[in-house]
């Protein structure tokens, strides 16, 4: 057995698509598999403290081919708690990364958003999919660690997670891990 990783870095390699920390970008949120309305209202809660005029959030999801379905439920759950919630559904992967890489901080239970936000050093503060997924991709690229899962204070923590991040003290990946994984996405094509 050989240890691989995900093409999605080699992808922003590849097209190299811009690497930059925007401090001054909207607050992103995305959705996930594995939140119930309860977790909605939450996340919202964590976020709305931080937004203003001057830092919008915004709920992203897009897919070109089997879209998450529970993403409309959730931002709509989200938006009864945060109405200033906005909606963007990329059309392509280079816009999904162009939000992305903009955002000022990345709120998410997905995969590849979290992937995409780490490879794009946009800081992120992960929730818990239905899988152990989200926990060893952040332990692996040296990301905090998803908020667990029941927490009564998850709102409390989102927002302290947003804001280290809006500070500057949310860890991102490091230059050695990107290039690690790099590689680790090459040997995917090794009996190509």
């Amino acid at each position: 057995m050989v240890q691989s990783f995900d093409c999605l870095p080699r992808f922003i390699d590849r097209y190299a698509v811009a690497r930059t920390v925007s401090p001054d970008g909207p607050i992103l949120v995305s959705g996930g598999v594995a939140l119930n309305e309860q977790q909605c209202k939450g996340i919202a809660e964590g976020v709305a403290p931080l937004v203003s005029k001057q830092r919008p959030a915004i709920f992203i999801t897009g897919a070109k081919t089997n879209p998450a379905v529970e993403d409309k439920k959730q931002y709509e759950l989200m938006c009864s708690i945060l109405p200033a919630l906005q909606f963007s559904e990329a059309a392509t992967v280079g816009e999904w990364l162009e939000i992305i890489g903009a955002g000022s901080v990345l709120v998410s239970g997905r995969f590849h958003h979290t992937i995409a936000a780490a490879s794009l050093l946009t800081p992120v503060v992960c929730l818990p999919s239905n899988t152990m997924k989200i926990e060893g991709i952040c332990s692996m690229l040296g990301l905090n660690a998803p908020i667990p899962v029941g927490l009564e204070s998850r709102s409390n923590i989102i927002t302290r997670g947003i804001t280290q991040a809006l500070d500057g003290d949310s860890p991102t990946i490091s230059s050695d891990t990107l290039t690690e994984i790099l590689a680790l996405g090459e040997r995917n094509f090794d009996d190509l």
